[in-house]
């Protein structure tokens, strides 16, 4: 009887009976005595780690239904963990790359002291009371300028006039202003006046830098360009 080892050194060759038997007691040989070291590294307290080579199923099989290699398995695990944190890192980075508004513009005035031009005054819709979004209405249509609690909570987010999906997209201007409003005056005859203005691109969103609660929001915020 004749056997094709899987580790004949040349492809197609036969080895005798004989041959074969002696290579597959020297593997087992082999393979005992790099166990014993193991374990006896383990019996001093040291943390072994078993190589492919010296798992039983990875010995010379005449057979093609051989069952998967633990070797195998190990190192889909560590590929499929790698993916995960690689996944996750690339999560965080993205969030971490969003951007704060933090730019304070030409100056501690109005935005109309620099020569930009209101876009448009939007007002608060409350959707729950942890989400909220801001609406211009132009030529009776209303438009998303700002929302609340999407990006994180307790976040009013500005969205982007020029970029993806932005609500200016035909507006060449690159410079725009966020301003927070709030209400004074008597009930009666309430205005609303600005309580801080902050400054980003055209192609930019931007998060308020500090998160407000909601019976903080601001009723209106409004939008400028230059």
């Amino acid at each position: 009887m004749r056997y094709r080892p899987m580790y004949a050194s040349t492809p197609g060759k036969v080895l005798s009976a004989s041959k074969t038997a002696g290579l597959r007691v020297a593997a087992v040989a082999r393979t005992h005595r790099w166990r014993s070291i193991l374990a006896a590294g383990e019996r001093r307290g040291y943390k072994m780690f078993t190589p492919c080579h010296l798992s039983s199923s990875l010995l010379p099989l005449q057979y093609s239904h051989q069952e998967p290699r633990p070797c195998q398995t190990r190192m889909l695990a560590v590929r499929v963990s790698t993916s995960f944190v690689l996944m996750l890192s690339l999560v965080a980075f993205a969030l971490a790359e969003h951007f704060v508004c933090e730019w304070l513009g030409p100056g501690p005035d109005k935005p109309r002291a620099y020569g930009f031009v209101e876009y448009c005054t939007a007002r608060r819709e409350r959707i729950d009371q942890l989400h909220a979004r801001y609406l211009c209405e132009r030529e009776n249509v209303n438009t998303e300028v700002a929302n609340w609690g999407y990006l994180e909570p307790l976040a009013l987010e500005f969205l982007t006039p020029r970029g993806k999906g932005g609500y200016a997209r035909n507006y060449p201007n690159h410079n725009w202003a966020v301003c927070l409003l709030h209400e004074t005056g008597p009930p009666s005859k309430k205005t609303l006046d600005i309580t801080r203005c902050l400054y980003l691109k055209s192609y930019d969103d931007c998060a308020w830098p500090v998160r407000i609660k909601e019976p903080e929001l601001p009723p209106n915020v409004r939008i400028y360009y230059k």
